[in-house]
């Protein structure tokens, strides 16, 4: 019997073997696709758990420029207080309504003796000319313009350069994230925070403090004098007894934006507003050494990278492109929030068919200056401040951020 089987095994030998060896193959072939499958599923999740990393680091990150904005705000509405003041001119303007009551004693209106028949009041005396109430109206109409108008373009340049400065210092977390297995990634990212990519702790406060102090104490003044010399082009032919509205206001700071981003075209101005960002060589020393406190003998490699990184990043078309958009949005705002200011003192739109001669008129320009005024605080406002929050959710600068924080550049 066992000659029998072996004889017949021995004739389907070639079958067995193929039989063998193709249930060999199957059992390999299934043990190697499921390896595959467990290797591809791990390598996904790995994969989705670092760009959920990244994704809230860069969250995180936005979030820390969005503060950043809001403590310098402050800082940046007192300085407009002081460059443009449309209330100080409008006290003044009420100081010269008041008359002065003469004495009624002739005797007490005459000083002391000079020795010469003169008294000291009749000496002549170099005294500043006062200003003419026509002047000083003037001047609150200008400010009155100046103020909110300058305040829009400060507080976008502002938030361009915040979060090109963030971003630039947040990349180390993202550098040293990708392609990192997930139980290295903490240690990568501390390896990132001491290694020579990232500054020193001195550099990057000199990093933070020295271009927002050149965009406030150079940039800023340079900008507002170039709103008002617009203002002055567009408002000082328009009187103050004019009838306006919403739509009247509304069309001088079209007029207004115009002549402020005139010229041979937008990049134009947008080069003037990189100027109000960016120190020229000449005062960029003086003005790292004012953030640092000393005089600075020379520039580590990492601060001089990161400087020109930064200088290269906001004059880039992509920089370009965040400040346009952001002013549409930025004055899309004012305008709103403007006809909300304006709104107690305008009149009712509907009128009755039949009573046109009783229809109320327009109120005068003048009586609505302080109203165009009063919209800046809405725009240094630290609490609720619709700008930020709508700037912040700008695709464009989302998009911007994104590119800042993504990049590296190899020294």
């Amino acid at each position: 019997m066992l000659t029998t089987l072996g004889q017949s095994l021995w004739s389907y030998r070639r079958g067995l073997t193929t039989l063998a060896t193709v249930g060999a193959g199957g059992v390999w072939l299934t043990r190697y696709m499921k390896d595959q499958l467990l290797h591809h599923s791990r390598k996904s999740a790995q994969e989705r758990a670092i760009y959920t990393d990244i994704e809230r680091r860069f969250e995180q990150n936005q979030q820390d420029v969005a503060w950043t904005v809001q403590a310098l705000l402050s800082d940046m509405s007192e300085l407009l207080d002081e460059l443009s003041n449309a209330d100080r001119w409008m006290i003044q303007l009420k100081q010269t309504v008041k008359t002065t009551t003469p004495s009624k004693d002739p005797s007490e209106e005459k000083g002391p003796s000079t020795g010469d028949g003169l008294s000291m009041e009749e000496q002549p005396t170099l005294v500043e000319k006062p200003m003419t109430k026509l002047e000083l109206w003037t001047a609150v109409k200008t400010e009155s313009y100046v103020r909110p108008i300058a305040s829009i373009y400060l507080l976008i340049l502002l938030t361009l350069l915040s979060h090109t400065q963030i971003n630039l210092l947040g990349r180390s977390f993202y550098v040293a994230s990708v392609g990192v297995p997930e139980d290295d990634r903490e240690q990568s990212v501390q390896m990132a925070l001491a290694g020579s990519q990232r500054l020193g702790w001195e550099e990057e406060r000199i990093f933070l403090s020295s271009l927002p102090s050149h965009l406030l104490h150079h940039g800023a003044r340079e900008c507002v004098a170039w709103v008002r010399e617009a203002v002055k082009e567009v408002m000082d032919p328009v009187s103050l007894r004019s009838p306006c509205g919403s739509t009247e206001i509304q069309g001088h700071v079209r007029s207004i934006r115009e002549r402020i981003e005139a010229g041979d075209s937008f990049e134009d101005f947008f080069q003037r507003c990189t100027g109000w960002m960016i120190p020229n060589g000449e005062n960029e020393a003086s003005i790292l050494e004012e953030a640092m406190g000393h005089p600075i003998p020379s520039l580590s490699s990492s601060l001089r990278g990161i400087l020109d990184e930064t200088y290269d990043l906001l004059e880039s078309p992509n920089a370009l492109q965040v400040t346009r958009e952001a002013l549409a949005t930025a004055f899309d705002i004012f305008d709103q929030q403007l006809q909300g200011e304006l709104a107690p003192s305008l009149p009712p739109k509907v009128v009755e068919i039949g009573d046109m001669d009783s229809a109320p008129t327009l109120p005068r320009l003048a009586s609505l200056l302080p109203r165009i005024s009063r919209t800046t605080y809405k725009i240094w406002d630290e609490s609720k401040n619709r700008y930020i929050k709508d700037l912040d959710r700008l695709p464009a600068l989302r998009a911007y951020s994104a590119i800042v924080y993504s990049s590296y550049a190899t020294e």
